[in-house]
């Protein structure tokens, strides 16, 4: 089998002119398939490395083949194979029919394979449904020519996945099929497989699935601020605004975006689904979710802060509720964001409004923000497993009170763009409010740009707990610290408050790892050296965004049994010996489902 599935893969692979944007080939499809046009033989669905195929977003440099067989008059098998790279969204191939008979159908074989003159269309319906129209119709070794159908007993989980494949409903090949798809989302169909969903308040819950496009233009607004209505994203869901557009989840209101590692949601621009397009940060505004969570800001303390974005100036957040749930994003991609509504008043890739901890995010991507990757305006959101490549400002940002957890973070920012992989803030106007702001990182590795500003800017009197985490490579040094209220809260060197906690850290960055001033208080250099497994003299080389086997992040300079407030203290944080978001250089929780990382590690 060998032989014929390399011959295969160097085959010439065309598109149709058939695209659709929902059911994704991906690694959580069956291996093994089934036709009774074929007398009962059957077809193997593999993914396997293909040396030269183009990188695809969710698959990585790996071919899909399908083969099955026919049995010729001397009892001796046939093997037709056929072989394409998929692409996510694009669901019909005209792909090359490769054959040969004799041999054994399993790995290793001795097979020598030819090339049949005839094409074949592959359309996949749905991961339980492919099927194969051969041209010209004509019969070819035996396999009668026309279309054959291919299906999947899909009721166990597939193996090698996590969850059963997705894609269980077909792609809609009609205007009338989608309607009633469009309908349940809030839409109607724009054409077949793609649903138009318009700005506008939705007050009942809606199911956007993963079989149709989604296309939505201005502000689609989850619930009143009082309903407690559910927008439902499917697995593999592709969500495509249009320029300026941003979805906006109330006061409420839930998301539940539970994607895979294998089928992640994709939230992005129109000009990201578009081929005549090129997508670029700034498309689509991006996603506005407001909570329930306590936050700081009003002038009268006597009553639950409660204020509006500072973007559109809309809609409320704040309340007293800091395990308030806004729902559950898992496996989710936030493509191609930002808008600038007024000066310094932007919406980011992820904006956060006094978000509850009893909100989920889970394995969340950003990429390329034209302001913020993510940012926390108070609440107590928590993320673990978050990336945020090529944000333009800063990669992640919070203000307002917020008193968040994240645990497994990597921030990438690209040349040439960029301003600070965290800006931290309590409250602008008044740096002693209350709640105050406090950030705690675990696991979190930040790679700058030499273009780029401080790894953190500390300021405004916000607090900052980070352990067993690196900064590297930005412009400007790893840590600063700005006015008087943040080293206040701190403590002194050699008496810290515990407000502030850095434990079992390195820093590697352009001008150095602290940036001392004579005019502050003391020097910050001082006040985080004073804590164990600081690391300053390392230089830390990592390929691509992974650090390289061998380095002291992996052997750990930290000690297990640490002491109290050397490592984290929370039931939300697992505890580890080992330095930034990888535990080694084979522990990359970043793939298959992410996107916009170098291609050197993929």
């Amino acid at each position: 089998m060998r032989n014929i599935l390399a011959k295969a893969a160097t085959a010439a692979l065309a598109l149709s002119a058939s695209t659709s944007f929902a059911t994704t080939v991906d690694t959580s499809f069956p291996e093994v398939w089934f036709s009774n046009q074929v007398g009962g033989n059957g077809a193997q669905l593999s993914f396997i490395d293909a040396p030269g195929a183009p990188e695809t977003i969710r698959t990585g440099k790996t071919a899909f083949f399908a083969f099955y067989t026919n049995t010729e008059v001397d009892g001796s098998p046939i093997w037709v194979a056929t072989s394409f790279n998929p692409i996510p969204g694009v669901t019909t191939y005209t792909v090359p029919l490769i054959t040969s008979s004799g041999g054994s159908f399993v790995p290793g074989a001795a097979v020598n394979a030819t090339n049949l003159d005839n094409d074949a269309v592959l359309t996949v319906h749905s991961c339980e449904r492919i099927t194969l129209d051969v041209t010209p119709e004509a019969d070819f070794d035996g396999i009668a020519a026309g279309s054959i159908e291919f299906t999947a007993d899909l009721t166990g989980a597939v193996e090698g996945s996590s969850s059963i494949c997705p894609y269980v409903n077909e792609v809609p090949e009609t205007t009338a099929d989608t309607d009633t798809i469009c309908a349940a989302g809030g839409g109607s169909a724009l054409s077949a497989g793609v649903c138009s969903v318009p700005g506008g308040i939705y007050t009942q819950d809606l199911t956007w699935a993963n079989n149709v496009l989604w296309l939505y233009d201005g502000q689609v607004e989850i619930g009143d601020g009082t309903t407690t209505n559910t927008l439902n994203v499917e697995a593999g869901a592709t969500v495509a605004g249009q320029p300026n557009s941003v979805l906006v989840i109330k006061q409420n209101a839930n998301i539940i975006a539970e994607g895979n590692a294998e089928s992640p949601i994709i939230f992005t621009s129109a000009a990201d689904v578009d081929p005549a397009l090129t997508p670029a940060s700034g498309d689509v505004a991006g996603i506005v979710i407001t909570g329930l969570a306590t936050i700081n800001g009003c002038t009268d303390t006597s009553v639950t802060c409660v204020l509006t974005d500072e973007a559109l100036n809309q809609f409320p957040y704040g309340g007293d509720n800091d395990l308030d749930s806004s729902g559950r994003m898992r496996y989710v991609q936030v493509r191609y964001t930002g808008r600038e509504v007024l000066p310094d008043r932007e919406i980011q890739g992820l904006s956060l409004f006094g978000v509850g901890a009893g909100t989920v995010f889970d394995y969340i991507s950003i990429f390329r923000s034209t302001d913020d990757g993510i940012e926390f305006f108070g609440g107590t959101a928590n993320v673990r497993h978050l990336i945020v490549v090529g944000a333009e400002d800063d990669s992640i940002d919070w203000g307002f009170g917020w008193r968040g957890k994240v645990q497994y973070a990597l921030v990438l920012q690209e040349e040439g763009f960029g301003d600070r992989g965290i800006e931290a803030d309590s409250n602008e106007d008044n740096f002693d409010l209350e709640p105050r702001s406090q950030g705690q990182f675990a696991n979190l590795g930040i790679i700058g740009a030499s273009t780029a500003d401080n790894g953190a800017k500390i300021r405004r009197g916000t607090l900052l707990k980070m352990w067993n985490s690196w900064i590297i490579g930005t412009g400007d040094e790893c840590i600063d610290w700005d006015d008087a209220p943040t080293y206040t809260a701190a403590g002194t060197p050699g008496a810290p408050t515990g407000d502030h906690v850095y434990a079992n850290n390195l820093f590697d960055c352009v001008n150095g790892p602290f940036e001392d001033s004579s005019s502050d208080p003391y020097n910050v250099s001082d006040f985080i050296s004073g804590f164990p497994g600081i690391e300053t003299g390392t230089t830390l080389t990592v390929d691509g965004y992974i650090p390289a086997p061998g380095s002291s992040v992996y052997e750990g300079f930290i000690g297990i049994d640490a002491e109290p407030g050397e490592q984290p203290d929370s039931d939300f944080f697992d505890l580890n010996n080992y330095v930034g978001p990888f535990a080694s250089p084979n522990d990359d929780w970043t793939k298959p489902w992410s996107f916009g990382l170098p291609a050197i590690n993929r």
